[in-house]
């Protein structure tokens, strides 16, 4: 039984023995018992020593256990560690690491790893591929701002060498059973190497020689997937591992059997894990040489790009796509800088325009759509990876005409007549997507009218609609109508009767009549003058259409605007005021619908009639707008003024008043009623030529009176308001009539201060409401300034509550007015008016200040005080009284700092008058506020 008893070991040596007899046979209460003993010896501050000499022991066991020992050791006690310690603890890991791997008995005096790393077993090979990983990747972690960065860096650096050597060797010289996991480990320990070398030195040659395993990478890749993958990971993302001779060796490996045979499976669309990785080998290599590709053309490099191009087959290579897009996009800004760069010569830019040119044309099948059957089994992400190749498309087609001229649009229009002629629908479709692309290039000089005449002269805008065309086909042939209305088809009326025919059809289908309507719009717009012929034709389709089983509110409004639109090209106001009614009259069919179903209680079906007749009103009226280039220039015409506010355009304007007026009255609380009404509105009042829109202030400011203050969408007629504001107070002193309608606002705005109390009851609305009295004010301050009723001091008191309150859009809308007010100086202004503004500036100022420095004193927001800064400026150059103001404001009881000291105060008001930079001096008072706030919290 004494053999059996655990005696507690007194030294390193009774220690070992304890260790060497837990691994021997025995029963299970003494083995407990000395496992407990041992974990008290590794847990003891004494267990680091008695790791590290365990570790040289000549009995495995006893080597393992120290190993062990440190184990727990640096999960358990790291934090104990001083820096040197820890640093003298990895020194010795690493040299244990090594002895382990290396059996040498005098490390000191080992060979170099070229002679040592052949004679490793494939087990510590792999070992030292771990550790040499791992080296790497914890580097990267290590922040570089550590006082002993630059020494880590030498260290890494004289470490590299014996690295490559193991990297090398692994690549290269294992065979059995390891093989694929050692070379597999060796090239995730490459790639750490050459990132962490990429990071820490934006150039990876600078660690060493790493292209040395560059090379051993690539006698590898025709071999081994996975250095393919490698390969291409680092050509993407760590070009500096590659020098001129690695690049021409991927050229050659490019062009070689190896490369010919995967391009062959490419284009047999059999495209397996091998095919994956030499697309995006192929692909990393081009982007990683471009410029030596595109500059040498007419090379070897030619062949490099064919094989680029001759990748193809969207379904089974979708995943290579995003790099060979990115190729040819970088491609052609290359090409495009040098085809505008006079200072050199590019003899290559010819080679270059027929790469680009055949690249489109190749690139052209692969965003065309499938048939119906088969697309329809994509799944979302399918589709959404397929409209992103269609964009990431038009990017780089956009950026060819200035590189190739007109021979781009010349090819487009041939394949879409070429695909015509074989009732090729979804070709079409791919061609026509282009086709409209290029539209947005077009310069106006008539190049490339011959080539678009064929086009809309042929009988493709026909025969779309002709059984068994795709719906994508006939909406891409209908966009294309639209795209090219203002470029093309605007120069050349005599086009425009067979483009409205070929739209027309389209408003007989349901799955086109939108898109119809809007092409429709579209033209109109861009083509009014030529258009006028057609608009009594127009007219007859919006009735007849109206009435129709497929009308919708939208493609009912678009037509509406697109008959509009033509109307502002007519000679004379009278025309015009006859054009509009006509289609006001189809309005007013609406009208009369919504009224109908009100009556009955259908409320559905009247806000349905109610929306169609509003967007109608709307797309009238902004389609009817001046051209702003016919606006430029313009002095204010009497005779049209008098036509449409005294003359004979009164009636039309009462007629479009009338149908707000009744859709308003029907659907008082809805959202997007009163939102679409003002919309309405907006249209005529930002129109600076007088028209049939342009309806009275006087009705803008009572259709703003009927809106409830409890209107779910008053803060989005507010903004409307404020515009309306600017765009009609100019006119405050020409025309008195202004300063009633002016006066109603600012009366509405009192009411709505009061049924909201606070400004943090409803920022919105208080801020919309601010900015309202701010627009006016910046016109005519003097409607706040020298009035004196209870009305005008409830504004005074809630825009002051609103600077002081914590909502931040009402305080910032606050201090913008009282900026307003108080530097408002309109000439001239004779001295009463002076005088009623010192006596209002007397009577407001003290509070004003008050609000003021309670922001400044840190209660505000930093960003805050760019806006809360600018009242206190003017104030000081206005008015005397502001020193003695800004005083009390620092000394009253409830000011938020009261640690500050009296000389931050005074100086702060002596600064303020002092400098000129008011902004500064608040921020750094706010920042001194600031410091003492934090200093006051409890700890």
């Amino acid at each position: 039984m004494e053999d059996l008893e655990v005696q507690v070991p007194q030294s390193i040596a009774e220690a070992e023995e304890l260790v060497k007899r837990l691994y021997q046979p025995g029963p299970p209460s003494f083995t407990h018992r000395l496992q407990e003993e041992l974990q008290k010896l590794q847990q003891s501050t004494e267990g680091w020593r008695l790791a590290d000499i365990l570790l040289g022991s000549d009995d495995n066991n006893v080597r393992f256990f120290g190993a062990l020992t440190f184990y727990v050791k640096v999960n358990s006690a790291w934090e104990s560690l001083t820096e040197d310690d820890a640093n003298f603890l990895l020194d010795r890991l690493i040299t244990w690491l090594i002895t382990s791997i290396v059996p040498i008995d005098s490390l000191p005096h080992s060979p170099s790893a070229s002679d040592t790393v052949p004679r490793l077993s494939h087990q510590q090979l792999l070992a030292a591929v771990y550790f040499a990983t791992s080296l790497a990747e914890e580097r990267q972690k290590l922040p570089r701002s550590l006082q002993n960065d630059w020494n880590w860096s030498r260290r890494m650096e004289e470490n590299f060498p014996a690295a490559a050597v193991v990297m090398c060797h692994a690549m290269r010289h294992v065979d059995g059973d390891l093989q694929a996991k050692v070379r597999a480990e060796s090239f995730v320990c490459f790639k750490a190497w050459a990132y962490y070398a990429q990071i820490r030195y934006n150039d990876a040659t600078r660690i060493g020689d790493i292209t040395q395993v560059t090379r051993a990478l690539l006698e590898c890749v025709a071999a081994n997937d996975t250095a393919g993958e490698t390969l291409a990971e680092l050509l993407h993302h760590c070009i500096t591992v590659f020098g001129p001779p690695e690049l021409h060796a991927i050229s050659a490996l490019i062009r070689g059997t190896w490369g010919q045979q995967r391009l062959n499976e490419c284009e047999n669309l059999f495209l397996d894990r091998e095919g994956m990785i030499f697309c995006d080998i192929l692909h990393g290599y081009a982007a990683a040489h471009q410029l030596h590709l595109v500059q040498t053309l007419g090379s070897d490099t030619t062949d490099e790009i064919m094989l680029i191009r001759r990748l193809d087959h969207y379904e089974t290579a979708a995943e290579t796509y995003n790099y060979a897009l990115d190729y040819w996009n970088n491609f052609a800004d290359h090409a495009e800088h040098c085809t505008f760069d006079t200072s050199g010569n590019h003899p290559w830019l010819p080679a270059a325009r027929t790469h680009l040119l055949q690249a489109a044309g190749e690139w052209m099948p692969k965003i065309r759509y499938l048939p119906q059957n088969e697309f329809d089994e994509w799944d979302a992400e399918a589709r959404t990876s397929f409209d992103g190749l269609r964009n990431d498309f038009k990017v780089f087609l956009q950026k060819l005409p200035g590189i190739v001229g007109p021979s781009l649009l010349q090819e487009v229009v041939g394949l879409t007549l070429a695909s015509l002629q074989d009732r090729a629908w979804l070709d079409i479709e791919a061609n026509l997507f282009c086709l409209g692309t290029l539209s947005a290039t077009l310069t106006g000089d008539n190049i490339g009218d011959a080539t678009l005449t064929q086009l809309f002269s042929s009988e493709l805008f026909t025969a779309v609609y002709t059984a068994g065309v795709p719906r994508m086909t006939r909406l891409a042939a209908i966009d294309t109508i639209a795209r090219f209305s203002g470029s093309f088809l605007s120069r050349h009326p005599h086009l425009l009767q067979a483009a409205i025919n070929y739209l027309s059809p389209g408003l007989s289908y349901t799955a086109l009549v939108n898109e119809a309507a809007s092409a429709m719009h579209t033209l109109c717009i861009s083509c009014r003058e030529p258009l006028v012929f057609a608009f009594d034709y127009l007219v007859e389709v919006c009735a007849r259409f109206s009435r129709g089983p497929i009308a919708t509110n939208r493609s009912k409004a678009l037509l509406l605007g697109a008959a509009a639109a033509i109307t502002q090209a007519l000679p004379t106001d009278a025309s015009k005021d006859e054009a509009i009614t006509r289609l006001v009259t189809l309005i007013e069919v609406d009208v009369a619908k919504a009224r109908k179903m009100s009556a009955a209680g259908n409320l559905r079906e009247c806000h349905v009639a109610s929306t169609s007749v509003l967007q109608g009103l709307h797309s009238m009226a902004s389609a009817s707008r001046a051209p702003e280039d016919a606006i430029i220039g313009l002095v204010e015409d009497k005779s049209y003024s008098n036509y449409w506010h005294n003359g004979g355009g009164i009636a039309l304007q009462r007629r479009i008043e009338s149908c707000l007026d009744v859709i308003m009255n029907l659907l008082p609380e809805q959202s997007d009623i009163a939102e679409e009404a003002f919309s309405v509105l907006r249209c005529g009042f930002t129109e600076r030529l007088p028209g049939p829109f342009v309806l009275p202030s006087a009705f803008t400011v009572q259709t703003f009176l009927r809106v409830p203050l409890t209107h779910p969408s008053l803060a989005q007629i507010l903004a409307v308001v404020g515009e309306f504001v600017s765009a009609r107070a100019k006119d405050y002193n020409p025309f008195p009539s202004f300063a009633e309608e002016g006066h109603k606002i600012i009366l509405r705005i009192v009411e709505i201060f009061r049924r909201l109390e606070v400004p943090g009851s409803d920022p919105e609305v208080a801020q919309n409401s601010i900015d309202v009295l701010d627009r006016l004010a910046e016109h005519d301050a003097r409607f706040l300034t020298e009035e004196d009723h209870e009305d005008i001091w409830f504004v005074v008191d809630f825009t002051i509550a609103a600077i002081r309150g914590p909502a931040v859009p009402p305080k910032r809308s606050a201090a913008k007015l009282w900026t307003t007010l108080i530097g408002f100086t309109l000439p001239p202004l004779d001295a009463e008016s002076i005088q009623r503004r010192k006596v209002f500036l007397d009577n407001v100022g003290e509070a004003l200040c008050a609000a003021l420095v309670y922001n400044y004193a840190g209660q505000a927001a930093r960003d805050d005080l760019d806006w809360l800064s600018e009242p206190l400026k003017k104030l000081v150059g206005t008015h005397p009284k502001t020193t003695e103001w800004l005083s009390r404001a620092l000394r009253a009881p409830d000011f938020p700092v009261p640690a500050l000291d009296d000389g931050a105060k005074d100086g702060f008001v002596s600064h303020v008058h002092m400098m000129s930079n008011t902004k500064q001096v608040v921020y750094l008072f706010w920042s001194k506020c600031k410091d003492k706030q934090l200093v006051q919290v409890p700890h």
